[in-house]
């Protein structure tokens, strides 16, 4: 699996911190990545990273693949008139590629708006409804809708979703899905559909990805 290439834009995210940037790679030696100063997303403002402190890098390469490594930062240093972090560069067998198949999901209920996309242009026009998604995960959903709108399994649709980002502001996103299968719960009977994410800008998937690892780690701190 290959490194993310100079000059390159990089995702910096700080776990234990609700702060997430975008970051250049200006050099690679030496088994060190070297970043320029991350650019927070939420407020574009630039944020630190200090020697010892954890951080997971994500990127995705030409083939729209999202990969991701855990490193620590080894040092700051100018590479020519620009400080730059250095990053200890990960081996290629911790370097992670996140397939559809393999993305973890974790329960995250998120407002969310659902079109419905006719089959045909003879067809009625798009039905919206409203409702929460159950859990996400970078790949798919399973949401609830607070009207009843029948949808059948390979139904497209075009959902809007509010996703806090890593400064916990609200953004709002837009994917578009397939339902793969609806269920019936027991507590209160309403439907819960699946849906798989068929078309996804790459950074929204990241940002999918992101939440659930963020939320992953609440859940971890809590036990």
């Amino acid at each position: 699996m290959a490194l993310p290439e100079v000059g390159q834009t990089v995702y910096v995210d700080q776990p234990r911190q609700p702060v997430r940037g975008r970051a250049r790679v200006l050099d690679l030696q030496d088994g060190l990545m070297y970043l320029d100063r991350p650019v927070g997303e939420a407020h574009r403002i630039e944020f630190s990273m200090h020697e010892g402190e954890q951080v997971r890098v994500s990127y995705v390469p030409a083939e729209r693949v999202l990969y991701y490594f855990d490193a620590s930062v080894v040092g700051v240093r100018a590479l020519g008139i620009l400080p730059s972090f250095q990053v200890r560069a990960p081996r290629k067998e911790q370097i992670v590629r996140v397939q559809r198949r393999s993305f973890a999901r974790v329960e995250l209920p998120l407002s969310l708006v659902v079109m419905v996309v006719p089959k045909s242009d003879d067809e009625r026009p798009t039905v919206e409804g409203t409702g929460y998604t159950i859990d996400v995960s970078g790949g798919g959903m399973s949401f609830i809708l607070n009207q009843d709108i029948a949808l059948a399994s390979g139904d497209g649709i075009v959902a809007r979703l509010t996703l806090p980002d890593s400064a916990r502001k609200m953004v709002e996103v837009e994917v578009a899905a397939v339902i793969i299968r609806s269920a019936v719960p027991d507590r209160d009977r309403r439907l819960v559909y699946s849906a798989r994410f068929t078309d996804i800008a790459p950074a929204v998937q990241q940002r999918f990805v992101q939440l659930v690892f963020r939320r992953q780690i609440e859940i971890r701190d809590k036990i």
